[in-house]
């Protein structure tokens, strides 16, 4: 749960954020990536940084991973793993 609510926030809190700086900011940042090949790809990759950035300074979330690592749960299933590869081969 902690994983889902700091993504959650980190996304509201970039889209506040960037709302408040500029109600416009989807046509700032597409006019800035004009550009490029694909602007509505390169404004997507802009505010995944922007995720990002916000995702790796959540404590909360990275105490959390840390204890997910030393705490793993009794049922691993590896089939839920197999499952979530096979979907990232096909986004790649």
């Amino acid at each position: 749960m902690t994983w889902s609510n700091a993504i959650n926030q980190s996304v509201q809190q970039v889209f506040s954020q960037l709302s408040k700086a500029n109600p416009n900011w989807i046509i700032e940042l597409y006019k800035s990536a004009k550009n490029e090949v694909n602007p509505e790809i390169e404004v997507v990759s802009l505010l995944q940084s922007l995720l990002l950035e916000k995702l790796i300074t959540d404590q909360n979330l990275l105490r959390s991973i840390q204890d997910l690592v030393d705490n793993p749960p009794d049922h691993l299933s590896t089939d839920g793993i197999a499952i979530l590869f096979q979907k990232f081969i096909i986004l790649i």
